[in-house]
């Protein structure tokens, strides 16, 4: 099992995320809320399984939302560098993190 550690702009994309489903359907953020910790579990059960985007980054998707989960592993840490939609250009979160 890997540690997985999330950004403070990870956790900026997961928050203003929650807040934009909060304020359509409280079940609708509680239900990302949820898919965000089973993506993040599924990082830290067997990251090597996860999809990549290049030589440094992999994601998993949510499953019930549009949304990946983007990591890079380095000395058994995935560090999550987004939670970002799928319809947003990779060049947001790239350009945020200094590896």
């Amino acid at each position: 099992m890997i540690k997985v550690v999330l950004s403070p702009d990870a956790i900026l994309d997961y928050d203003e995320s929650f807040a934009w489903y909060a304020k359509r359907s409280q079940k609708a953020a509680l239900e990302f809320e949820d898919e965000v910790a089973a993506a993040i579990d599924r990082i830290a059960g067997n990251h090597e399984d996860c999809l990549r985007f290049d030589d440094v980054y992999l994601y998993t998707r949510l499953k019930r939302y549009p949304f990946f989960v983007v990591f890079r592993a380095e000395n058994e840490v995935a560090h999550i560098v987004a939670i970002a939609h799928t319809s947003r250009s990779t060049s947001y979160w790239k350009a945020r993190d200094q590896t």
